[in-house]
């Protein structure tokens, strides 16, 4: 499982495997959307690369 953390707070927003994906914090009001940039290993249906390294390639829109 992938965790998934606002980019602009860090808070935690969810935790899974997904293709992609756009999440609003409730927090901060940052939208944040994550697209899969290839497949997990042992074949799981998507992964994501984060700009720390593990698999998600995060953007950030404010409202």
């Amino acid at each position: 499982m992938i965790e998934v953390r606002c980019n602009c707070c860090n808070k935690k927003l969810a935790e899974g495997e997904f293709v992609k994906l756009n999440i609003k914090c409730p927090r901060c009001r940052a939208m944040n959307c994550y697209v899969a940039t290839s497949p997990l290993p042992g074949g799981s249906p998507a992964g994501c690369r984060r700009q720390s390294g593990n698999g998600v390639t995060p953007t950030t829109k404010q409202e």
